[in-house]
């Protein structure tokens, strides 16, 4: 009898542990949290992708991601301000840097390689490139120092190149060469040299331009005095004064040009108040949009000039008016006398 108690009340037990099993079981089910989904890099982009030159620039990069807590911007080069970590839980992500100027005067592009790492419950990447220009966009050399080899540097970007102490024969040419704050200083340019392009800013210190050809130069603000320049041209305030020259709106006030040799110049929107003209070669020139308020022109010759500016003041004795004729026999002006 006590055994068949025994069993039952052993059958019984395990009933109530297989019961109480079956209730624990599904309360732990019910208790698990669902984990939180991975984040994503929806975009992430730069702006602008390539429109540097070698000195580099501001660079924006910006990206949209999807659940994540914090974003870390990297490069493989460096960056001022990377790497940076910063909260991108809203979703968005906006950071404003500078790329700094090319570490090498080489030829080839420089490109940095800008990393996005979103982090939640795992982490996701983007990944996003921005070119350099080489130091001398378009040119197919290494420089400096220049090499003697018939290589033209015709269209290149020689912005802020240091080019002193070179001895270049007519080989080289810089036709629409970007030379502003380059340095040309104790340069020989030989005959045969050709420039057109800008040279604002540049240092032209002991530099002999005896025999180059200069075409449609523009200038201002340079540095140095050359040793040489070629016929009709001269160096004024900081600028390159001559036959063709780009002195459009330039800053001239007051300056003594007698006898400057302007021919076909772009002197439109300049600064020539008060400037000595006196017997200048300004036939041909454009001057639209300048003011030539108090200056004198007596002796100048505008044949074929046009005019359109400020002429208030302006001194008329024997000036050729841009239609050819005498000023003297205009009622001492050329302002009714312009070129059609």
């Amino acid at each position: 009898m006590h055994r068949i108690i025994i069993r039952w009340v052993v059958i019984a037990t395990s009933v109530l542990l297989a019961l109480a099993v079956g209730l624990v079981a599904p309360s732990r089910v019910g208790a698990a949290v669902a984990k939180p989904p991975p984040p994503t890099v929806n975009s992430f982009t730069a702006s602008p992708i390539s429109a540097y030159g070698y000195l580099g620039g501001p660079v924006t990069l910006t990206a949209s991601v999807t659940n994540a807590v914090t974003c870390t911007l990297s490069a493989n080069h460096f960056v001022s301000g990377l790497p940076a970590t910063v909260d991108c839980s809203s979703g968005t992500v906006s950071e404003a840097l500078t790329l700094p100027a090319r570490p090498a005067a080489k030829p080839n592009p420089y490109i940095y390689k800008f990393k996005l790492r979103a982090v939640g419950s795992k982490a996701a990447t983007g990944k996003v490139s921005v070119t350099v220009a080489g130091l001398y966009n378009g040119c197919s050399v290494y420089i400096p120092p220049l090499r003697p080899q018939p290589y033209p540097y015709a269209g290149c970007n020689l912005a802020g190149a240091d080019l002193s102490n070179n001895s270049l024969s007519s080989i080289w040419s810089f036709q629409h060469a970007n030379l502003i704050y380059a340095n040309l200083s104790n340069d020989h340019l030989g005959p045969g040299n050709g420039f057109t392009g800008s040279f604002a800013g540049a240092n032209l210190s002991f530099t002999n331009f005896s025999g180059t050809t200069l075409t449609r130069i523009s200038s201002g603000g340079i540095v140095g005095t050359p040793i040489g320049l070629p016929a009709d041209w001269v160096l004024i305030d900081g600028y390159l004064v001559g036959p063709t020259a780009n002195l459009h709106f330039s800053y001239l006030i007051g300056v003594n040009l007698t006898g400057a040799h302007l021919a076909g110049a772009d002197l439109s929107d300049s600064y020539l108040m008060n400037a000595t003209l006196i017997d200048a070669d300004l036939s041909n020139a454009d001057l639209s949009g300048a003011n030539l308020s108090g200056a004198d022109l007596s002796g100048a010759d505008l044949y074929h000039a046009r005019l359109g500016g400020v002429v208030t003041g302006v001194t008329w004795s024997n000036t050729i008016c841009p239609d050819g004729t005498n000023s003297d026999n205009d009622g001492g002006t050329c302002v009714n006398n312009v070129y059609p």
